[in-house]
């Protein structure tokens, strides 16, 4: 058993507790919080009741911290689950712990995680042994994109059996969602694996029709996970069954449409919208994926507000389900032990197998999920595309030499990356257990999280990076024991044991504190974190020199002062020799012709305080801008107004280019005025039909010209035809 929820964190300073921090630094003394996830270490190696050896962790959850465990005398390998210790004393949490593995035990089920012991240790803390799972969250599997609509029924068949077996015992487990649903891998047949489906979690789940003696829930609490609850959960009232059935059609829908029928910017909002709002069907998918015309109905009876109105029992809903299935594909070979359990046959990630990769050359990658690519001798890109952004770029770099082999892995970027990452690793040098160093330019999430992973699975991984990002990376769980800082190296370089010379290159405040590029002298390739960065959309890893401006607007958005870009600037400059190629961690590389300019356009770049303090007429273009909103209003129509806004909302991993002040209304402009002004233009010209184009293009050309002002193509776009103006952002 295992599974984690990342909006559960800690401070590592005063140990304060977070379930849904907004703003990701501790309110008390401001230390940026982690995953509680990372409070592990301190159980590793310890012996449980005599019986059972931590070995590693494996996640945490709301309540409890999950790890892998020998058990001593058999030699088996178990999950052990430990409540967390500030509930220790809680007398409600302490209940719920133990009631989790009553109920477990009372259902017996495939389809439900098994629960083989469980006790309390002298101080008190309360564990339970449970089956180890091997595989991942359906959570985790819908976040690396599209699900196969056989496979999402086959889990939902799965989980249906699960909860009619729970409600049969009057067990109702009220938190059903994808983090609660693991897909367990059993069996590997040729290229698929057989996974069964087990239902995890019933901390909060009851006996239906004790409430009158239960002092865990009562009439008006609100329990769950606001996405996936039931309109009578949603207002405290008494739950039975049917509350299952309805988080079960939120999880359908969800597997069907890659998104839940009702989300919000707060708790409140969300569960508003499950007790006023219909959930909307997207009818262009339902023959685009291949669905059955009457999966709506079936998906949307689950998710009918009268829990009368909803299907008469889960067997009721799985059956209707069964025949969706059917007519999607035949069902699939049962499993060698002839069990029901074991009907999904599909890949359970769609993240590549290392045998199904292709290695290809540089100059002609797209950088897609089945790519490795050697962008010079023994150097990999082994990083992904998010769509149609060079989003995160991670790189394997293997040197040979004087007897020996080293293994360097920059940058190894976000969790939501380290399938994909760990697969291309692995088809080069066979698996994260290969690595001996890595490298961190700076300690964003985004490039430094999965460091702590692969240290887990991999003892001997050293770290290297500066003091100041091991000041805050070092909370990810790293190992003290196994990290060098740059600033001990003498002269900032060193020689590998296999002989080879790599400089560390710092760039502080591009854009963390502690920045520090990787040069690498033999194969002249440097590696730069954010610095010369961009959410890129060109289609290969090679930036051309006409999509500077992506690289400017992330500059203008994340640097502090055009003084630290000129350090940066001229620290490259003084490598010996010159860099051949340039590997940001966000966006395209940059080939070695067009290294001095874009050397030159950085040096030169106004960024954050300069940009504020330039004294630029920000005020004309930003009336400017709602001028050509209000324009294009009435020209579009405000949904697809509202679809080109959405371009530059903020996604957690890049801010917006724009603050507004109501729906459509900009207040202010975060980057330099003509470049965001220009962004919107283009964006409007990408978004807008043929028939529309010519339209936008003269209001777009009325309204600048109203207030004075001359946007224009960028300057690498001077010569460039409209269509591959349009195309660029």
């Amino acid at each position: 058993m295992t599974g984690s929820n990342p909006a559960r964190s800690y401070c590592p300073l005063c140990q304060a507790s977070y379930d849904r921090p907004s703003s990701g630094y501790c309110s008390r003394d401001g230390a940026r919080l982690q995953p509680v996830a990372a409070q592990g270490a301190k159980w590793i190696g310890r012996v449980v009741n005599d019986k059972y050896r931590i070995l590693r962790f494996l996640g945490a959850g709301a309540t409890a911290e999950v790890f892998e465990a020998e058990h001593l005398t058999l030699g088996r390998h178990v999950a052990v689950k430990v409540l967390h210790a500030i509930f220790r004393h809680d007398p409600t949490m302490v209940v719920r712990f133990r009631q989790e593995a009553r109920l477990v035990s009372l259902i017996r089920h495939p389809n439900v995680v098994t629960v083989e012991d469980a006790g309390e240790l002298e101080d008190g803390t309360l564990y339970m042994v449970m089956e180890l799972l091997q595989g991942r969250s359906l959570e985790q599997a819908l976040a690396q994109g599209p699900m196969d609509p056989g496979f999402a029924l086959d889990v939902a068949l799965q989980t249906c059996d699960a909860l009619i077996a729970a409600h049969s015992k009057n067990i109702v487990h009220r938190d059903i969602k994808p983090a609660n649903i693991y897909l367990h891998s059993v069996e590997r047949e040729q290229s698929q694996i057989k996974v069964a489906v087990k239902v995890l979690d019933l901390g909060i789940a009851k006996l239906h029709g004790d409430e009158a003696t239960s002092t865990l829930t009562v009439t008006g609490s609100i329990f769950g996970t606001p996405q996936y609850m039931s309109p009578e959960q949603a207002v405290g009232e008494s739950v039975d069954w049917r509350a299952d059935v309805y988080s079960l059609g939120v999880v359908v829908f969800e597997m069907l449409t890659g998104a839940v029928p009702f989300d919000g910017s707060s708790f409140h909002v969300v569960l508003t919208k499950h007790l006023t709002e219909a959930p909307r069907w997207p009818d262009a998918l339902t023959a685009e994926r291949g669905l059955p015309p009457e999966t709506e109905a079936v998906v949307l009876k689950a998710l009918a507000k009268a829990r009368d109105q909803r299907y008469g029992s889960m067997a009721e809903m799985r059956a209707a389900l069964d025949a969706l299935r059917a007519r999607i594909q035949a069902p699939a070979e049962p499993a060698a032990d002839g069990s029901e359990q074991l009907r999904a046959t599909h890949v359970v990630s769609p993240s590549p197998r290392p045998s199904e990769l292709a290695r290809v050359a540089l100059g002609s990658a797209s950088g897609a999920d089945n790519e490795v690519v050697e962008i010079a001798p023994d150097t990999y890109w082994v990083g992904r595309r998010q769509g149609a952004l060079l989003e995160c770029n991670s790189y394997l770099r293997v040197y040979h030499g004087e007897g020996a082999t080293l293994h360097v892995l920059i940058d190894p970027g976000p969790p939501r990356d380290l399938d994909v990452i760990a697969a291309k690793v692995s088809a080069v040098i066979g698996g994260l257990d290969k690595i001996d160093i890595i490298f961190l330019n700076h300690q964003d999430p985004d490039v430094a999280a999965n460091a702590a992973i692969i240290q887990q699975l991999n003892a001997r991984a050293h770290v290297v990076c500066s003091e100041d990002t091991w000041r805050l990376a070092q909370f990810y769980g790293l190992r003290p024991q196994s990290y060098s800082a740059v600033e001990h190296f003498r002269e900032l370089a060193t020689r590998l044991a296999t002989g080879h010379r790599v400089s560390f290159v710092p760039t502080p405040h591009c854009h963390f504190r502690g920045a520090v590029m990787y040069y690498d002298h033999l194969s002249r390739v440097l590696f730069s974190g954010d610095l010369f960065g961009g959410l890129s959309r060109a289609s290969g890893l090679v930036a051309s020199g006409d999509d500077w401006s992506d690289v400017d607007i992330f500059h203008e958005l994340y640097m502090p002062s055009r003084r630290a870009l000129v350090h940066a600037v001229d620290a490259i400059r003084a490598l010996a020799p010159a860099p051949a190629l340039i590997a940001p961690q966000h966006g395209a590389l940059v080939p070695e012709a067009l290294v001095p300019t874009l050397l030159d356009r950085i040096g030169q770049l106004e960024v954050g305080m300069d940009l504020i303090c330039s004294g630029r007429d920000k005020a004309r273009y930003v009336r400017a801008a709602n001028d050509l909103v209000s324009g294009l209003s009435a020209l579009l129509g405000r949904a697809e107004l509202a679809e080109v806004l959405h371009r530059f909302a903020a996604d957690g991993s890049f801010p917006d280019l724009f603050v507004f002040s109501g729906e459509h209304a900009i207040a202010d402009i975060k980057i330099e005025p003509r470049a965001a002004v220009r962004a919107l233009w283009r964006d409007v010209l990408a978004t807008v039909g043929p028939r529309d184009r010519d339209a936008a293009s003269a209001l777009v050309a009325r309204t600048l010209a109203r207030h004075g002002l001359r946007v224009g193509p960028a300057p690498e776009d001077e010569d460039a035809p409209a269509s591959r103006v349009a195309d660029r952002r």
